[in-house]
């Protein structure tokens, strides 16, 4: 009975954390609201905000019965995401920032695709939409229009790239969600809580999906936490991608996604650690740095590529001048 309910008119509980996002707010619920398709509820998640965006909230849900809004003290992404999970009573899962846009036949579509092939998860394409107006569609993972995806596929992309991880590209099937995970021990994540659920997730779903359309449209607005000089985020980042590990351990994956997974670890904590060189202004504190993300090693080094193992051992070396140039070569390197 419940598979015939989600295949003629599935429900789909979309969760919207939301702080400090008064100036996008309105337009990011309005796109939801305006859907062409109807049965669906809208969990707003207000997650201490300070800026107007309580008041905005409460307007919703006294006009629209569809609104269900929750505030709590703040938590950050990753719990408000779980508070609204936590709450979602209908068929499919959708997650939408509260600055970006949703298609306004989003869940039509999706709802068709779910009538036809009652998949575990649907992947979409998406746009990145920036502060003038101007939209970058993003290049799809296949050439297809729908197309089912080979979970061995799926685990090498997800492992070697960051193009799965986004939460919002995906429609998932709430009965395959474990609603009840608790992500409390991994703190206030500013990074890579999206990769944390995705594991999860992908360890779950059998039959994903990927449709080859834009439904989601990403605001760039040049103020990403990513973007900026923040030694936080390599931490955050090893915590998902040790739970990465993890999932493939207990799937007993093939040794060249192991390859994929160590290749890419390496590359990542790299990448952060010479991008905030700079705000380390003595040995001592790098130090405590280094000793924190040593925490999260996965002893897979050997694996890793030839120049990631070079560029590694200096960055963990007692040669501070040696890091420094490094680091002043590899920023020059990208601008």
């Amino acid at each position: 009975m419940y598979k015939e309910t989600i295949s003629i008119r599935p429900k789909f509980s979309i969760v919207m954390p939301v702080y400090n996002v008064k100036k996008y707010l309105r337009e990011s619920v309005e796109s939801v609201l305006k859907q062409t398709y109807t049965n669906f509820e809208l969990i707003i998640v207000d997650d201490g905000s300070t800026d107007g965006c309580y008041e905005i909230c409460e307007s919703y849900q006294k006009s629209d019965a569809r609104c269900k809004v929750i505030h709590q003290e703040n938590k950050g992404l990753l719990l408000a995401r779980r508070t609204g999970i936590k709450v979602a009573s209908g068929d499919y899962l959708i997650n939408v920032d509260s600055d970006d846009k949703c298609s306004p036949s989003m869940l039509e579509k999706l709802a068709t695709i779910i009538k036809e092939k009652s998949p575990d998860m649907i992947i979409f394409n998406y746009a990145s939409l920036n502060n003038s107006g101007f939209i970058s569609i993003r290049k799809p993972l296949i050439e297809d229009e729908l197309a089912e995806l080979d979970k061995e596929w799926i685990l090498r992309t997800f492992v070697s790239s960051v193009v799965l991880n986004m939460m919002w590209i995906k429609c998932t099937k709430l009965s395959i969600v474990d609603v009840d995970a608790d992500y409390t021990s991994y703190g206030r994540l500013n990074m890579a809580e999206d990769q944390l659920q995705s594991v999860a997730l992908f360890q779950n779903a059998n039959h994903i999906y990927y449709y080859n359309k834009v439904l989601y449209f990403y605001r760039d607005n040049g103020e990403s936490i990513t973007r900026k000089q923040n030694p936080g985020l390599l931490i955050d980042s090893l915590k998902a991608k040790l739970k990465v590990l993890n999932m493939l351990e207990n799937c007993r994956e093939s040794d060249d996604i192991f390859e994929l997974y160590y290749k890419n670890y390496y590359r990542t904590v790299n990448h952060y650690v010479l991008k905030n060189i700079s705000t380390f202004k003595t040995f001592d504190d790098y130090k405590v740095y280094l000793d924190e993300a040593k925490k999260y090693d996965v002893n897979g080094l050997k694996r890793a590529k030839l120049i990631d193992r070079i560029i590694y051992k200096i960055l963990f070396s007692e040669n501070f001048c040696l890091i420094r140039l490094v680091g002043c070569l590899y920023l020059a390197l990208k601008k």
